[in-house]
């Protein structure tokens, strides 16, 4: 699976385009918050942390979050967002590994899909030495199982639309799937204006790499880690064969 970051060269205007994931986002973070609470997190390794949008929060309400993004561009707009915010910063890939042992590692917003299968099996090689035993590894990503049932439609689409103190901005994506590979391919185009001004256009290619609940189930066992929950990530009922976008809830246990 090719290797291309599409976020670098549109970074300033990430956080415009997900101002329709709020509800999304606070949905989320009350998940984390429940889990943390239960499990006993105190320190936490956001390993895609973007611009911030599950890093800031949980820093403001007393974790210890160390934050991690293979963009430097995106990582700037973090830390500029986090002034005053006790957060460490690193620029790295998830696949690396990483000093330090954690009571929580996140990845929030689709990371693992963009790891090829044998990047995602590194990351989990190297991360799982970053998390104490009973610790938690929560992310979500894109459900094949649903992709199968039809719940997601091939073809051209407008993915984001809005206008925001002036700027007006719209995507535009259009995806294929192969089933068998369990590969989707997204080409998008970006719009924004500022008022009347000339338009900005920006454009791209997401590749990402999804799985059947159940293949990832074993996948996670074989490295280490058992699932405790699935979710909806908008905060619906979750369904295998219906929710396109899942949180997943996994704990790392003790080899014997």
């Amino acid at each position: 699976m090719p290797k291309i970051n599409s976020f670098s060269a549109f970074a300033s205007y990430y956080d415009l385009f997900e101002l329709k994931s709020s509800s999304m986002y606070s949905f989320v973070l009350n998940v984390l918050e429940d889990y943390f609470t239960r499990y006993g997190v105190n320190t936490v390794l956001d390993m895609a942390c973007g611009t911030g949008a599950q890093t800031i929060p949980l820093a403001k309400k007393g974790y210890h979050v160390t934050a991690c993004d293979s963009s430097s561009e995106m990582l700037q707009i973090a830390q500029q967002k986090a002034k005053g915010i006790k957060i460490k910063f690193y620029q790295c890939d998830m696949q690396n590994s990483h000093k330090g042992v954690y009571d929580a590692i996140i990845a929030i917003l689709n990371s693992i899909s963009y790891l090829s299968r044998e990047d995602f099996l590194m990351t989990l090689k190297n991360k799982k030495d970053n998390i104490r035993d009973g610790g938690l590894f929560i992310f979500d990503i894109t459900n094949l199982d649903a992709v199968k049932a039809g719940v997601f439609v091939e073809g051209k689409l407008i993915d984001t639309a809005g206008e925001y103190q002036g700027l007006k901005f719209v995507r535009f994506t259009q995806s294929t799937i192969d089933i068998a590979l369990g590969l989707m391919v997204t080409h998008w185009e970006s719009f924004i204006q500022q008022d009347f001004q000339h338009m900005k256009r920006f454009s791209g290619t997401w590749y990402r790499q999804i799985y059947c609940l159940d293949e990832l189930e074993q996948i996670l066992f074989d490295n280490g880690f058992h699932v405790i929950k699935y979710l909806e990530r908008n905060g619906a009922s979750f369904n295998k064969t219906q929710s396109y976008s899942v949180l997943v809830i996994a704990e790392k246990f003790n080899r014997p």
